[in-house]
């Protein structure tokens, strides 16, 4: 079930919303619903960057396949995947067979080999 999310939007915020309505043809409600969604989706991304920047103490290069550098069989690495719209996406993924294996898209335009995972103190 959704959740009811109130929120007060100043007057160009709300001529901002009914803009984007307009040159796209919805309803505000949909127009909301998409830029919650951008968002949201925003937040994630930063979550999920501050998630490996703070694995990942010092920056890695990161190996390109079209260069021939390719990770040993079997072995999961993290990969950076591209769809065709250009977005990148970081997953994990390994290398078989003259195949990526990394999820629906395996476009993988560069990977490096995954962090030792952080210390847990106790």
């Amino acid at each position: 079930m959704g959740h009811k999310i109130l929120v007060e939007l100043n007057q160009e915020d709300e001529q901002e919303l009914r803009a984007y309505a307009e040159r796209y043809k919805i309803s505000l409600y949909l127009a909301a619903q998409v830029l919650l969604k951008i968002v949201l989706g925003d937040l994630r991304e930063r979550r999920a960057t501050e998630c490996w920047e703070g694995v990942i103490k010092e920056p890695r290069a990161w190996a390109l396949p079209d260069k021939g550098e390719l990770p040993p069989s079997d072995d999961r690495v993290l990969c950076c995947t591209q769809t065709k719209s250009g977005q990148k996406n970081i997953v994990i993924g390994y290398y078989m067979d003259g195949m990526w294996r990394c999820g629906m898209n395996s476009n993988v335009v560069a990977w490096q080999p995954l962090p030792e995972p952080p210390e847990v103190e106790e």
